[in-house]
């Protein structure tokens, strides 16, 4: 997260310190404003998936308290609303992969395997050396095993 943060200061001062009335903004690849827009929709979307896997919500009245995802928006300049547009439903599976590649491993789901958040995977692995640790200590090797 510390380097989307380094892009967008950099985007910032980019903003202030390039731009200017004389400058031509038909040689852009993407506009500034919306190579800002897909930086900070990244962050927070890389924010609200952060603290799902790590269980950083605290539970409401027994059930799961997860902020709602942000809705699909548009990186088109050429409406006036932020909607996403058919035209680009295409292309958003792979936008929705791209916000969430700063976070390594953790911002995908592995097709192969189960996707666990934190706390689950700790458990999963707390219940596997047990299960593993009960097999080698059976008969007088079982008083070595102390816990629950």
């Amino acid at each position: 997260m510390d380097k989307i943060l380094d892009k967008l200061e950099s985007l910032c001062n980019k903003a202030f310190n390039e731009y200017s009335s004389d400058f031509d903004y038909a040689k852009e690849k993407q506009s500034l404003s919306i190579e800002i827009r897909v930086y900070i929709v990244s962050l927070v979307r890389m924010m609200i998936h952060y603290g799902k896997h790590v269980g950083g919500f605290k539970p409401v009245d027994g059930n799961p308290n997860f902020p709602e995802d942000l809705p699909r928006i548009s990186y088109l300049e050429t409406q006036e609303g932020i909607e996403l547009q058919e035209s680009e439903t295409s292309i958003d599976e792979t936008r929705m992969a791209d916000e969430l590649e700063h976070l390594g491993p953790i911002g995908f789901k592995n097709a192969k395997e189960e996707y666990h958040r934190f706390p689950e995977a700790i458990q999963n692995i707390d219940q596997t050396c047990k299960d593993l640790v009960t097999k080698l200590y059976t008969g007088d090797n079982a008083k070595h095993l102390v816990g629950d």
